[in-house]
């Protein structure tokens, strides 16, 4: 297929049942959103909002960012049409002098972790928990949180469900990644059992089912055409990354801080 990735390892660990499983789950959209905004470009830095009296950022209104890369449609974007306080997060390379971050940006060279660490390359990985402590957040309403950070969001979602700072986001617009990632020796990109973020297919999965039982529901989902792959044991084309945007059906105003 024109655009597609050939596999060149196995598929043979990877079982077809899961397989469906996954991508029926990314592909419902049982949230309920009438008026919806793209933010951003259509393109990869773009996540799409929903506009619902529930669900629409308020004022004031506080999102966070994680993992940009210096692109900043998203926020730019979010600023002009809500006014919120933005918080964007990624430590991968430093803030050099030419780098221009928009006006109404607070960036923080500081990344999303499951703990509080320092990783090899020496970037600060902090929890949730930890930087909305740090922040003076602690309980306080989220109106957008984006994640997209390669693959490690499977690590990392779980200790934010664990932590039930979920409870007072809003909305989450989210890149899911599936079971491919590159291989640095070939430069392939191949299926493997160390997944995105380390993480099984199957603990995928897992994550994105424990998101819908807390309260978040799909109401848009893009595959990233990019990522489209054929699986020539199953003679189907899948894409491994898909951009998410959920609602939180459960959120409670009363019980989080504006």
């Amino acid at each position: 297929m024109k655009g597609s990735i050939p596999l060149p390892d196995s598929t043979s660990f990877l079982d077809e049942n899961l397989l469906n499983e996954y991508f029926n789950y990314v592909n419902k959209q049982e949230g309920l959103c009438h008026k919806q905004k793209l933010c951003g470009s259509e393109g990869e830095s773009g996540y799409v909002v929903c506009e619902d009296h529930k669900y629409k950022p308020g004022f004031p209104c506080t999102v966070y960012s994680f993992g940009s890369r210096f692109q900043f449609d998203f926020e730019v974007d979010v600023i002009k049409n809500y006014d919120c306080e933005i918080h964007t997060f990624d430590p991968s390379q430093p803030l050099r002098k030419d780098i221009k971050i928009p006006s109404g940006v607070n960036f923080h060279l500081i990344g999303i972790a499951d703990t509080d660490f320092t990783n090899d390359d020496g970037w600060e990985m902090q929890t949730l928990s930890s930087i909305m402590r740090k922040l003076g957040h602690s309980r306080k309403t989220i109106d957008i949180l984006k994640i997209d950070i390669e693959g490690w969001e499977w690590k990392v979602l779980p200790d934010m469900l664990l932590s039930r700072e979920l409870k007072c986001v809003k909305q989450l617009a989210i890149e899911v990644h599936f079971g491919l990632q590159i291989n640095k020796t070939t430069g392939f990109e191949t299926f493997s059992r160390n997944n995105w973020g380390f993480v099984s297919s199957n603990e995928q999965l897992d994550v994105l089912q424990k998101l819908l039982a807390f309260g978040f529901n799909i109401f848009i989902s893009k595959a990233n055409p990019v990522s489209n792959v054929f699986l020539k044991r199953f003679c189907r084309e899948i894409t491994t990354c898909n951009v998410l945007s959920l609602i939180n059906i459960d959120f409670e105003p009363s019980k989080c801080q504006i």
